[in-house]
């Protein structure tokens, strides 16, 4: 296992819901930025030494970001920390969602399972879609397609076609009412 002390507790607000969520910042070594990166930054922790129980031997899904993308754009920040910021997503058993309970007496420590995220826990993974709101199927449109461009060139078709007569006939018409104006 793979164990942080957490620097400092902060609810956020997630994109699709108003209810806040419990975040933790930690300052990750080398190690654990691979292991963020191998499971695609979703990962299950346990947390404790808190002395709330809310969280005290608690394991989380979790969502891993650096602070400088969340909870809001801030660069300067990461650059200067280099923090990382975990958000309890949801208890791991499925169930109900880790929501904010208040900041807690101490900081704690946080541990990481090791190995691949689905290798160690498959079910956990289908628990935690069951408890995902229901998003309505997207239609799918045709691709895109970009319209033809007129190579004059190569194009035959253009010069002994239509499109050259018209726009002789416009040129014509256009200079025809110039004339006519300055005769006036």
């Amino acid at each position: 296992m793979l164990e942080y002390p957490i620097k400092f507790w902060e609810p956020v607000i997630s994109g699709c819901d108003q209810t806040p969520l419990p975040s933790l910042y930690i300052e990750p070594d080398v190690e654990l930025l691979k292991y963020f990166n191998q499971n695609g930054n979703t990962v299950e922790c346990t947390v404790f030494d808190t002395g709330m129980g809310a969280f005290d031997g608690k394991t989380f899904i979790a969502t891993v970001d650096r602070s400088a993308n969340m909870p809001n754009d801030r660069p300067n920040y990461y650059l200067a920390t280099g923090l990382y910021i975990i958000t309890l997503n949801n208890y791991s058993e499925g169930g109900a969602c880790g929501w904010w309970n208040g900041y807690p007496p101490t900081p704690g420590k946080v541990s990481f399972q090791v190995g691949p995220y689905k290798s160690y826990s498959a079910p956990v993974v289908d628990n935690f879609v069951k408890t995902l709101p229901r998003q309505p199927q997207r239609q799918t449109k045709e691709p895109y397609e970009a319209p033809k461009t007129i190579n004059v060139q190569g194009n035959k078709d253009f010069v002994t076609g239509k499109g050259v007569w018209l726009f002789l006939l416009m040129v014509l018409l256009v200079g025809f009412f110039v004339m006519s104006s300055m005769n006036e």
